[in-house]
């Protein structure tokens, strides 16, 4: 499988810039979600055996969960509509949606059942192009975009505005704030790290184990990935798309541990030297693979899901299969785990949400009873 145009326009993006160097349809409350197995019995034990404890998330004596609300749905009138979904976040009663067709952040309130916008498409100040990333602070909203700015947005008064743009000299691939600091996932020179921690709009730090790879188009695709801000740690994950591997930073760029996914297949990466071309799938022998499908912090862990491959999903552009593994922040003990539920966004306050771009854009809002502190 060969970088996509979109991919192949971002690459040449990258080497330009780089240089030397609403509306919503509401389900019926309480509705069994149509799927055989509930969260709370998908996310008990299961786990290797060097994680100790199975983790006490959900309480398995609870009834099935339930799907409340969905966002984007096929008969959602024009100003509800969802583009396309690049990733999500929940924050209680919120939903941050950052929609990459329409380079906006879709605002869900899920009791008010309303939908309102933040942002708009464009190339002034605060206007988004192709965003890639959405990071939330409180009553700021961060989106990168490939024009190498961060844009912010703060609310005041109950109404979100623009509030600054912080250029950056990097290429943004995903961004997430804690502790008054933003960190972000970006490709720059082979010799730098490949996290960066901005503070009041400026890099301070940068921190990584970096690939020197020769070929800039392999160090794009090595690089891309996803980070997780776990500030009950002081941790900073980054699981990368194509490889098989996860790596634990804490804030002082000290890396922790690097854990490696079981039964895991990364994409293969060929290059021709002749042609000077680079070729990304299936190689020669093998007959499936993974890339990086989603990644969510679940209460004191995280859960990392892989999306699997074989040649006729790959012509199909659709994965045959998710794979599901929890990933303890603290010792990076890992376990693949039976998630019955596909595109994770997030998980907030008993709530988790889903999206899905197939057949048509759309979040789905499930309420989860979760097990009380003992």
């Amino acid at each position: 499988m060969r970088f996509s145009r979109r991919v192949q326009t971002r690459l040449l993006m990258v080497l330009a810039m780089s240089g030397p160097a609403s509306a919503c349809t509401l389900e019926t409350p309480r509705i069994e979600h149509p799927l055989p197995d509930s969260l709370a019995s998908a996310l008990h034990p299961n786990l290797a055996s060097d994680v100790r404890d199975a983790p006490l998330w959900v309480n398995p004596e609870t009834g099935p969960d339930s799907l409340i609300a969905t966002f984007g749905a096929r008969e959602t009138p024009e100003a509800g509509l969802i583009g396309r979904i690049a990733m999500a976040k929940v924050r209680g009663d919120e939903i941050f949606v950052l929609d990459e067709q329409l380079n906006v952040v879709h605002l869900l309130n899920i009791p008010a059942r309303s939908h309102v916008r933040v942002g708009r498409p464009g190339q002034g100040p605060g206007d988004l192009t192709f965003p890639r990333a959405l990071a939330l602070a409180e009553d700021r909203i961060y989106v990168a975009d490939e024009r190498q700015n961060i844009h912010v947005f703060a609310r005041m008064d109950g109404q979100w505005s623009w509030m600054r743009d912080i250029p950056v000299p990097f290429f943004p691939m995903d961004i997430c704030f804690m502790d008054d600091g933003l960190y972000l996932l970006a490709l720059s020179d082979e010799a730098s790290g490949f996290i960066h921690r901005l503070e009041q709009d400026d890099v301070v730090a940068s921190f990584g184990i970096s690939y020197s790879w020769d070929n800039p188009l392999i160090r794009y695709a090595t690089t891309e990935g996803r980070l997780a801000c776990l500030p009950e740690i002081g941790g900073i994950a980054w699981v990368p798309t194509r490889l098989n591997e996860v790596h634990m930073y804490g804030t002082d760029g000290a890396l922790r541990w690097i854990t490696r996914l079981p039964g895991h297949w990364p994409m293969g990466i060929v290059e021709n030297a002749e042609s000077g071309s680079v070729a990304m799938g299936l190689t020669p022998g093998r007959s499936e693979m993974h890339m990086l499908y989603a990644v969510a912090p679940v209460a004191s862990h995280f859960l990392v899901q892989l999306s699997l491959y074989d040649q006729e999903a790959v012509d199909a552009d659709a994965p045959k299969a998710i794979h599901s593994y929890v990933i303890d922040p603290a010792s990076g003990a890992v376990g693949e785990i039976d998630f019955p539920y596909a595109g994770l966004i997030d998980w907030h306050g008993g709530r988790m949400a889903l999206f899905a771009n197939d057949p048509w854009p759309k979040v789905d809002v499930i309420a989860v009873s979760e097990r009380s502190a003992k």
